[in-house]
């Protein structure tokens, strides 16, 4: 399949993404290492969900929102992790591409052996923008052309991912609030609305907090979570 894949849609649009790849250093280092950035892909489309559900009519309305936002990304990161972890596909930047040139400033120190499909950084991008998109239409659309272009291509560009990978993404991170905007999870739904009723205030801190580390991925977490599996595996050794 991946085959198939490399030869009538990946290796034809990463020539032409990756094509301009080495001729500046001011565009590789934009695309590379500002694009990149947390703030950059992903904290915009966090920032409209806040205002798509802070713009609702209701608080009920309101907390539903903010559930299906969540639970759609949650639920994309989880299959796209599946996804990744029964699949070996080696990423573009590993996989002797002819042609394809890795731009100035990126980050090859990245384990050889992860697969790169599907795309879970499209997946949450995808996810968010959906669910903007389903509480303001004008506003989504501009979210998902900013998942693709400034969340997406620069992966491609890098060659972390192939177009199949973020195509892959995008529709798990689409589907997966599709779903839980379809068949909502309402002992969650009601849970928050009364934590909401309880205290407003906490319950949008912790709305914050959890936005905040959606738009990083959960970098912190994970690096917490692996910290203390290292301490944990060090001390069964000892």
């Amino acid at each position: 399949m991946f085959e198939w894949l490399d030869t009538n849609i990946d290796y034809p649009l990463i020539a032409w993404i990756n094509g301009f790849s080495q001729r500046s250093q001011i565009l590789d280092r934009t695309v590379v290492d500002f694009m990149m950035l947390d703030s950059v892909r992903l904290l915009p489309i966090v920032t409209a969900v806040l205002v798509v559900a802070l713009m609702r009519k209701s608080g009920s309305d309101t907390n539903r929102t903010f559930v299906v936002a969540l639970g759609g990304v949650f639920l994309a990161l989880l299959v796209a992790r599946i996804a990744q972890n029964i699949s070996e596909r080696p990423r573009p930047i590993f996989a002797d591409i002819p042609g394809f040139r890795i731009p100035f400033g990126t980050d090859s120190d990245i384990p050889a052996d992860w697969s790169s499909i599907p795309s879970d950084t499209a997946a949450l991008g995808f996810a968010l923008a959906t669910a903007v998109f389903l509480g303001s239409r004008p506003l989504g659309v501009v979210c998902l052309l900013w998942a693709l272009v400034v969340t997406s291509l620069p992966r491609i560009y890098a060659g972390y991912h192939y177009p199949s990978d973020i195509m892959a993404g995008g529709a798990i991170g689409v589907a997966s609030v599709l779903a839980v905007a379809h068949v909502p999870p309402r002992r969650l739904i009601a849970l928050a609305e009364r934590a909401m009723v309880r205290s407003q205030p906490v319950y949008y801190g912790a709305v914050f907090v959890i936005l905040y580390a959606t738009a990083t991925m959960f970098f912190d977490l994970r690096q917490a979570l692996s910290a203390m599996a290292g301490i944990v595996l060090a001390s069964d050794t000892q």
